[in-house]
């Protein structure tokens, strides 16, 4: 029994049969690390155990008292599991351990397959173990993680039942001998969730921004979102959570700009965008706010060239300083009138050519 701050106190049970026709190796083995004295006994998160039953009464009572004492110790070992069909009975097990704030742990990862309501007798018979795969020692820093993968193939009893499949994970210390303190589990229960991105975290919790029960790393790998600037959230969500996209095509305006969409005054919105709100005028209506194009004789950026550029061209030509202060959104090249990259003395005539046409 472990207490997961995420879900709370959980339960998951394992039990080896000593010395019956249920009996394995590996139970055996299991006997011998925990000194076992007299059956049944009993092991709580590996550190506290309960020899012998007595009657109902007195077996409910002494489990109970064991459970409680454990029941209100946290741990900071998360684990969550899936299992992938591989072909037929065969699963790939997938396990993502992780140790949250707090003490570095030395892990020994256990991976079991039991069965449920098996052997039929007695019928109080729960969670039988039947095969176990290899044990893997791993040392995991605080907010450390790591997938343990096993493969699986149910035996045929098993594998007849499968509703009753169970599979357990469990993390203890690296001990070689009991008592061992267990610091979590997880159990896979019959039939498995999926897992599309085989990362050893179910579907069901992981990331769903667009609540389509799929992870959104799996919509974007899948082809199913996009993701254009490549921050590992849908394009759609990124929008519904207050990213621009000004001209609603479904792509941030970021990435439309990035992808090539003019933003000539570099603010981030598109040309297009600035223009329809009218935040840029288009005198000339060519797409392009007016602020970016340099119409040649328009000193008073008004987008015409017309009487009321005389007094701001004569200012450019005879203080460029007061000019730049008097109009800041103008620039001074558009009295370049005969296109020599400066303004002075010749282009005057050609200014006044402007404005008699």
């Amino acid at each position: 029994m472990l207490n997961d701050p995420a879900i709370g106190p959980h339960f998951a049970l394992l039990q080896i049969h000593l010395g019956d026709g249920y009996a394995t190796t590996w139970g055996n083995q299991r006997d011998t690390f925990y000194n076992v004295t007299g059956t049944p006994t009993a092991w709580f998160d590996g550190i506290t155990s309960v020899v012998g039953a007595g009657s109902y009464a007195q077996a409910l009572s002494a489990y109970t008292a064991k459970y409680n004492s454990r029941r209100a110790v946290a741990t900071n070992v998360n684990i969550t599991m899936t299992g992938v069909q591989q072909s037929g009975s065969t699963f790939v097990i997938r396990a993502h351990v992780c140790v949250e704030p707090g003490l570095t742990r030395n892990l020994r990862l256990y991976t079991a397959a039991v069965l449920d309501h098996y052997p039929a007798s007695p019928t109080y018979s729960r969670w039988c173990f039947r095969q176990a795969a290899s044990v893997e020692n791993v040392t995991l820093a605080a907010g450390q993680c790591y997938l343990l993968t096993r493969t699986i193939t149910f035996d045929s009893t098993s594998w007849g039942q499968p509703a009753n499949i169970r599979v357990v994970v469990w993390a203890q210390t690296q001990a070689s001998s009991g008592p061992a303190e267990i610091y979590n589990s997880a159990t896979l229960v019959w039939p498995f969730g999926p897992d599309c991105n085989l990362n050893g975290i179910p579907d069901a919790q992981e990331t769903d921004c667009n609540n389509n029960d799929v992870p959104d790393d799996c919509d974007i790998a899948g082809g199913f979102s996009e993701d254009c600037n490549a921050n590992g959230i849908p394009d759609e969500c990124d929008i519904a959570g207050g990213t621009p996209d000004c001209n609603a095509n479904g792509i941030p305006d970021s990435c439309d700009i990035a992808g090539g969409m003019p933003d000539c005054n570099d603010n981030n919105i598109p040309d297009s965008c600035d223009i329809a709100s009218g935040f840029s005028q288009d005198a000339n209506g060519n797409g392009i706010p007016d602020e970016c194009e340099l119409l040649v004789g328009d000193l008073n950026c008004d987008g015409t060239v017309d009487f009321g550029d005389i007094n701001p061209f004569i200012l450019a030509l005879s203080n460029p300083g007061i000019y730049a202060t008097t109009y800041p959104l103008c620039d001074i090249m558009s009295g370049d009138i005969n296109g020599d990259s400066a303004v002075d003395f010749q282009d005057i005539n050609p200014f006044i050519n402007l404005l008699t046409k």
